[in-house]
C-alpha cells in the first residue's frame, strides 16, 4: 500500500544506495583498489563443482 506522502525515513533501500552514491563515489579508484583485494578470496567468487552444466559453462571463461 503507498502512502499519500513520501517518507524518506521508511525508504531504506534509497537511503543506501544514495549513501553508496554521495560516499563511494568521490573515491572511486579508492573503493576499486580496496575491494580488489577480495577478490582472490572473497566466496562469492568460486568455481562450483556441480551442477556438471555450470561447471563446463565456468571453465569456458
Amino acid at each position: 500500500a503507498k502512502a499519500e506522502e513520501i517518507d524518506p525515513r521508511t525508504m531504506w533501500l534509497t537511503k543506501l544506495a544514495n549513501t553508496a552514491v554521495d560516499l563511494v563515489a568521490p573515491r572511486r579508484e579508492a573503493v576499486i583498489a580496496e575491494l580488489v583485494t577480495y577478490a582472490g578470496s572473497d566466496l562469492l567468487c568460486y568455481r562450483a563443482e556441480h551442477p556438471d552444466v555450470l561447471v563446463a559453462r565456468q571453465k569456458a571463461l
